[in-house]
Order: C-alpha cells, then structure tokens, then sequence
C-alpha cells in the first residue's frame, strides 16, 4: 500500500487557495443499489461517500465550484454522477456545478469530464490509493491535476508493531483495492498510445 498512498502528500489548502483552479473534481467509487433504507433507490456507496465528504470540505474551505463523475454500467439505474448530486446537495448543503454520468471507469472520468469543463487546473479528489492511477488519466485527458488525495490506509505511522503480522479482514480488503490499483494502472500503461 505504501508506494500507492505515500506518491501524493495531502493537499496544502493555504497554498492552492489563489490558484486558478477550474474545478473540484470528486470521482466516483461506486454505487449502493436499492437501498431498502431509502425506498429502494439508489445512493452512493460507502466508498464514493468518502470522497464527497472531503470534496464538500474542499469546496467550502476554497469556494471552487464541484464537479462529479460517473456513470452506470446498468443502463436501467440512476448513474453513479447524479447520486453524487445528489447526496452533496442533501447531505452536505453544497452545489454542483457539472455532472459527469456516462462514463464507466477512470479513463473515462477524465475524458468525459474534460468534455463538461474547459481543461485548465483541477483538483482531484479520491482515494490516496486510486489516486497514481486518477491524476494519470486525467492528465492524459489534458487537465493540469492538484491531488487532493483522502484516506490513507497504509501503517498506522508508528512503524512495525508485532499486531501488524496477525489476520484481519481489513487487511485482506486493503490488500484487494491495492492489487485492483496496480493491475488497472499496469492496463493504463499497456493500452494508452
């Protein structure tokens, strides 16, 4: 997890304040669907939560306008971008500006969104383990990206203690979301011209 998380330090909101910066952009990291707790509709998932909470932080400590994106890989459900909309606007009281729905992963987030917002400076909001894998694509796509990575999931800062060799469930879920990040950022590498 370390070579994933530790690339991009957390964002210093004092020095990004007078940037000229386009937009907050919060990714997407999937969707609950149905929620029997809200009459069967859909909502964000616990993951994509994560993210708008800072996106929301982001943009009432800067003011920048919110951009959020993702789409449906069902045609038939409410893409991932409106329920972002969605829960900012009803959970934490914050605009948004642009809605990104028709994109499928990453690489399309990046090329989607540079098609709502005038490419320029943004600041990328997702998870510090997605994050290697989020700033290439979107500056792939032609953004100049400010990462605003969130969650940081390696160590505990107080380097090798011995409960770190005993099985946890936590582990074995980090363990999956940083093999996910490597193979998806090795496909970018491999696929991109």
């Amino acid at each position: 997890m370390a070579g994933l998380v530790e690339r991009y330090p957390p964002i210093d909101i004092e020095r990004i304040r007078n940037h000229d910066v386009k937009a907050i952009v919060v990714l997407g990291g999937g969707s609950y669907q149905r929620a029997p707790e809200f009459n069967g509709r859909d909502d964000v998932s616990s993951l994509t939560l994560e993210r708008l909470r800072y996106g929301a932080h982001l943009h009432r400590e800067l003011g920048f306008d919110l951009a959020v994106t993702g789409g449906s890989p069902h045609a038939t459900r409410l893409p991932e971008g409106e329920s972002m909309k969605i829960a900012l606007e009803r959970d934490f009281r914050v605009p948004v500006k642009w809605v990104e729905t028709k994109s499928r992963n990453t690489a399309e987030n990046a090329s989607y969104t540079a098609r709502l917002i005038n490419k320029g400076e943004i600041i990328l909001v997702t998870h510090a383990v997605h994050m290697p894998r989020a700033v290439g694509a979107f500056e792939h796509a032609g953004f100049t990206v400010v990462p605003a990575p969130m969650a940081f999931i390696s160590g505990r800062g107080n380097g090798f203690v011995a409960s770190d060799l005993l099985p946890d469930i936590r582990s074995l879920a980090r363990t999956n979301y940083a093999l996910y990040e490597i193979l998806g950022a090795t496909w970018y590498r491999l696929t991109r011209a």
